[in-house]
């Protein structure tokens, strides 16, 4: 109806102060079995509104279709706007999988303009609800969206066929197809996209049967930690904890260290975790850092000057 009246303006305003509903905060400090109820509440409490935007949605794809896009087909795009804005993945995959068709245009407001917001909030912020509908819903719309040549989702299809290794995935619904996850990661490669280069490089670390010549992982992912640092954040978490490559923790403290210093927030917030063991009292707060991080000392301490560091001993 507001879409009708030209007021897209309270349209968008009366999703914004849905927010509470449609991400609530404070549910991670819930245990498992709460968590999922609380989510189960909330997809049941946000249907009404899910199935109220899909009813503008089509309308909006109908004037699009018709060659007008008018009143409802701008109002579809700030809604999705809005709920892209409010990182409301779990609106956005509702509408997603109540979609009546199977077939993707990235012109159209849906699937197009929907799962670009997707790819966009990252597949991890969807795959991280462990709703296996959803999962199923992100995965089969990816698919009919590589397929279709649609180069964007290629490095996200891959990322989810790649972390379909994780057992929360696989029991959620999405199957594990390591060559079918190297085909598309491979073609975002080559097509010099950033991210598809380092999710190739991290399944090559994981499935290193899938290349011919060993150490391709490792070597591609070193180079791209040259000049991105989400891949810099990776290798340097990698060889801190010997995941998939030898373990050299003063090498992997030193690469995070210096994406925490460029800025990179995942990378500071590892290294906050990787320290918090550390914190000593006696009588003041200190953390004594392991004798091979010590030539570190001074770095970590700019990024952590609340705390003075010592060695061990």
């Amino acid at each position: 109806m507001l879409a009708a009246l030209e007021r897209i303006d309270l349209l968008t305003a009366g999703i914004r102060k849905q927010r509470r509903f449609l991400e609530p905060e404070g549910l991670q400090r819930l245990s498992e079995a709460q968590r999922k109820e609380a989510e189960r509440g909330i997809q049941t409490a946000m249907l009404p509104l899910g199935h109220g935007l899909i009813t503008l949605l089509q309308l909006g794809v109908i004037e699009q279709q018709a060659g007008k896009p008018g009143k409802f087909f701008e109002a579809g795009r700030q809604a999705i706007s809005t709920l892209k804005d409010l990182r409301s993945t779990m609106v956005l995959g509702t509408i997603l999988g109540a979609w009546s068709g199977n077939s993707f245009d990235r012109s159209s407001l849906v699937p197009g303009l929907l799962l670009d917001s997707l790819i966009d909030l990252g597949v991890d912020a969807v795959l991280d609800h462990e709703s296996l509908s959803m999962n199923r819903v992100l995965a089969a719309w990816l698919d009919r969206a590589s397929e279709s040549g649609y180069a964007r989702a290629w490095p996200a299809y891959g990322r989810v066929l790649r972390l379909a290794r994780r057992d929360y995935v696989s029991d959620n619904g999405i199957a594990y197809e390591p060559l079918k996850a190297l085909h598309w990661l491979r073609r975002a490669h080559e097509a010099g996209d950033q991210n598809g280069s380092r999710e190739l490089a991290l399944l090559l670390l994981e499935n290193p049967e899938l290349s011919q010549t060993p150490g391709t992982g490792e070597q591609l992912l070193r180079r791209l930690a040259e000049t991105n640092l989400e891949s810099r954040c990776e290798l340097g978490l990698r060889l801190l904890k010997g995941e998939d490559v030898c373990q050299d923790q003063a090498a992997g403290l030193g690469t995070l260290i210096s994406a925490a210093e460029s800025g990179h927030r995942r990378a500071a917030l590892e290294l906050a975790a990787w320290l918090a063991p550390l914190w000593v009292i006696k009588p003041s707060i200190h953390l004594a850092v392991p004798t091979w991080a010590v030539p570190y000392a001074a770095r970590l301490h700019a990024l952590f000057p609340r705390y003075p560091l010592t060695n061990r001993a």
